[in-house]
């Protein structure tokens, strides 16, 4: 199963960054792989923007954003609320509560 059936399947949609890049605040917290930022008007929301990846790394963030839809709906969990891609439908980043 691809990351987007998954997505649909789950009633995560799918954002582009250019679509939600001028609400983003950049957050001071930063991860080695990832950038980031609150949602101007939403405290319960961020978005992760995944940094450069190679192979690996992409490999890595795709697994990431499979498990976070599998465990949609659990207690006690961050909800993936929804998967970021760019103009060129590659995958940059999700948005997830906090």
């Amino acid at each position: 199963m691809d990351l987007m059936t998954q997505a649909k399947e789950m009633n995560v949609p799918y954002q582009r960054w250019n679509d939600i890049e001028p609400a983003l605040i950049v957050d001071g917290a930063q991860g080695l792989f990832k950038q980031i930022y609150r949602v101007r008007g939403n405290n319960n929301l961020v978005v992760l923007n995944f940094k450069e990846m190679d192979a690996e790394s992409f490999e890595q963030r795709v697994r990431e954003v499979a498990c976070l839809l599998q465990l949609r709906d659990l207690n006690g969990v961050g909800q993936i609320q929804s998967v970021v891609d760019n103009q060129e439908d590659h995958l940059v980043g999700l948005s997830m509560t906090k």
